[in-house]
């Protein structure tokens, strides 16, 4: 069982997309036996932190007068810091930090999972911020866990990576080789950005990430695309055997096949070898009827014309099919409809 989630990101609205990197303060957030441990990082070269703040859900901390980086690109934050206690919940809570005029300039959150946050991390992991550069130029910013914490030096992914592999198969168990999963994707529809894998002859497929939510997509042509969030922990395999399931088997199959006029009715007999089907066009137009295997896999094309309204009754043959249950797929330019056979030789 592993926990879908979504990281929300965030930009600056004064930030460039010609900035190689967003700027940013939180870098890492560790809890132990003495509280909580915040490291800055001296992205903007604050001089000094007099009269700002921080807020989480249900508190307000202030830093004391002479908090500041120094020559050091790393700053510790503890309630010592601060000329008053504050609390962050270590289950769920949202940080921000503030300047004297009160706006909020960085922010980090966690463990809000009905809204698809990072998961909390456990007292001997942090939660480490990581901004990227995708190919396209725009900046990914996310949170991941790290289960050796690095509060005072220099971020890494060292004990901070996991694996995510699984098995794909269609609705009869069946390993469908060829899925393109893709397992990163930018959000922000200017920068398109992706990585993949594809399924073996065995439906299988892994890969390695950093622990963070993950968006995937499974993609294969025939096949209704499917999109999960899953957290994926340090040290740790996360399985994900997807279902997918055929664009036919996915057609809303009306009573009598019936839709704006349109009708396909049964074919008879069903069971059969050989075998009549009887559609009704409530207007001229062009007609397109096709068989498909059960999976959505295209097979041939019964009928392809321009027809006027009216009844019809096809006799079709099925020769050189193994037994087993087809798809008949009935398209117009107004409508689809599907109807399931069955085969016997």
């Amino acid at each position: 069982m592993f926990k879908r989630l979504i990281v929300t990101l965030i930009v600056f609205n004064t930030l460039s997309f010609s900035n190689p990197l967003m700027q940013q303060y939180f870098s890492e957030l560790h809890f132990d036996t003495t509280g909580w441990k915040l490291e800055l990082l001296n992205d903007y070269w604050t001089q000094n932190f007099d009269g700002w703040y921080f807020t989480s859900i249900s508190d307000t901390g202030y830093f004391r007068s002479g908090i500041s980086f120094g020559s050091n690109t790393l700053l510790i934050i503890t309630e010592d810091s601060l000329l008053n206690s504050f609390t962050i919940n270590q289950i769920r809570d949202t940080i921000y930090i503030h300047e004297p005029g009160g706006g909020a300039i960085d922010w980090m959150f966690f463990g809000d999972t009905d809204n698809h946050q990072i998961v909390p991390p456990n007292t001997y992991q942090s939660l480490n911020r990581e901004l990227i550069q995708t190919h396209s130029g725009y900046t990914d910013d996310y949170l991941y866990l790290d289960n050796s914490p690095t509060i005072g030096f220099e971020n890494d992914w060292i004990d901070a990576m996991g694996i995510v592999e699984g098995i794909v198969t269609d609705s009869l168990q069946i390993p469908i080789e060829g899925v393109k999963v893709v397992y990163y994707i930018n959000h922000n529809g200017l920068f398109p950005d992706s990585i993949f894998r594809y399924t073996d002859v065995n439906g299988h497929y892994t890969f390695n990430s950093i622990a963070r939510v993950r968006y995937l997509q499974f993609l294969k042509c025939g096949f209704e695309e499917i999109e999960i969030y899953t957290q994926v922990y340090p040290d740790s395999t996360v399985i994900i055997n997807q279902e997918m399931i055929s664009i036919m088997q996915s057609v809303d199959i009306i009573q009598h096949n019936m839709k704006n006029g349109y009708k396909l009715g049964s074919n008879y007999p069903n069971p059969f070898n050989s075998t009549t089907i009887n559609y009704y066009l409530p207007q001229d137009g062009h007609v397109n009827i096709s068989l498909y295997s059960v999976k959505g896999q295209f097979i041939d094309v019964l009928i392809d014309e321009v027809q006027n309204y009216g009844t019809y009754q096809r006799q079709v043959d099925f020769d050189g099919l193994s037994s087993g249950v087809y798809i008949i797929h009935l398209t117009t330019d107004k409508i689809s409809l599907s109807q399931k056979c069955v085969y016997m030789k």
